[in-house]
């Protein structure tokens, strides 16, 4: 009973609390520079990251760090930093590109190659650097899109009625999981994955092809969305609530509301003319509308569909991509080659470029990296 009340006097000492309340204030520091850390492996794509230090590295993670441009025979790499660009890399290719995409996952960069082959870099995820580590002789032209539902899955349309995927193994390769053969299909163009959904929108002459996908690679056609007979690209809404038609003729851009299923609405419809490419920016609420006739850049708000601003951003815009982290837009131009950095804003605004260049050899493509992929 005696230590019991020595203890408690003890207690109460000023120097007890002191001391007491510094462990607590060293175990507190301790804990945000673990969790800091944590933070950092994350924005590295540590696999052991846990879900909160996820949740908190997520918004650094999506920064651009870097971005890369096919010119011709060349693939070149810019490193972003702070919003100074600073060219990196060149490095010689097979020939001009159509298509450049890099794994959902940041650690693969995928281009079309000579021969209508597949080159395979691996991704610094450090830097965004790149190195060449082999080609994959598949030998038909089409587009390549890697699954967000299914990570391991990549997608390609080539044509004929046909749709291939393909697994993705640890090391980055490309095996042929199937070989697709729609019936109903007439020739499979453009096409994008549903963020958080196994299903495939498919771009033909007047409809869009829904279809869905399954683990093993299977491709199941389930019902089509009308569409113009005019159109040249498709867009998603980042958070899966919207897809987007581009047409070369009047009504230029169709929008469809996506349902829970993944299925399409009616589409409204809005008034513009040669609508070559598009893309959503990060948040869903602005298109990016490359526009041959004016020439340049439209941004549209959405759902509204009207016009933000124009930007001349070269006469031929066939490549727009937004920035996932929000900040930047990069848009290619073969004729007159040029591409263009912009710095985006929440207005739907492209207010400054960022970096500006005219490379020798004409554009045929851009691509973005994070070290969370596009």
């Amino acid at each position: 009973m005696a230590v019991l009340r020595l203890a408690k006097k003890r207690d109460r000492h000023p120097a007890t609390r002191y001391l007491v309340a510094m462990r607590f204030a060293v175990l507190l520091v301790l804990a945000f520079v673990s969790a800091c850390r944590v933070s950092t492996d994350c924005a590295k794509g540590d696999p052991s990251c846990s879900v909160g230090a996820l949740l908190l590295s997520a918004q650094r993670s999506y920064r651009m760090k870097a971005f890369y441009v096919c010119r011709t025979t060349n693939l070149d790499t810019y490193l972003v930093n702070a919003d100074i660009v600073t060219p990196a890399q060149s490095q010689a290719i097979g020939a001009s590109t159509s298509w450049m995409r890099t794994d959902l996952d940041g650690k693969y960069l995928y281009i079309q190659s000579s021969g209508n082959n597949v080159d395979w870099y691996s991704i610094d995820r450090d830097t965004g650097l790149i190195a060449r580590v082999g080609t994959f002789a598949i030998a038909l032209a089409g587009n390549y899109e890697p699954s967000p539902y299914y990570k391991n899955i990549m997608v390609a349309s080539l044509g004929a009625s046909k749709m291939r995927t393909f697994s993705i193994g640890s090391d980055g390769s490309l095996t042929t999981l199937f070989i697709n053969q729609d019936p109903g299909s007439t020739s499979p163009g453009k096409f994008v994955f549903h963020p958080t959904l196994p299903v495939v929108y498919t771009l033909e002459t007047s409809t869009v092809r829904i279809q869905d996908l399954a683990a093993n690679g299977a491709l199941t056609f389930r019902t089509t969305a009308a569409a113009t007979a005019t159109t040249t690209n498709i867009a998603i809404d980042p958070n899966g609530r919207y897809l987007a038609v581009a047409n070369n003729a009047a009504p230029g851009i169709q929008l469809y509301t996506i349902d829970s299923t993944g299925g399409l609405s009616a589409p409204s419809s809005a008034a513009f003319t040669n609508i070559s490419i598009l893309a959503f920016d990060s948040t869903g609420s602005f298109l990016m509308a490359g526009n041959t006739a004016l020439p340049g850049v439209t941004t549209v708000n959405i759902p509204a569909m009207q016009s933000v601003q124009t930007f001349n951003t070269g006469t031929l815009p066939t490549t727009v991509i937004a920035d996932r982290g929000g900040k930047y837009v990069l848009v290619g131009n073969p004729a007159p080659t040029l591409f263009s950095l912009y710095q985006f804003t929440q207005t739907g605004g492209l207010p400054s470029v960022k970096y500006e260049f005219v490379p020798t050899g004409n554009v045929t493509g851009v691509g973005m990296y994070s070290p969370y992929g596009f």
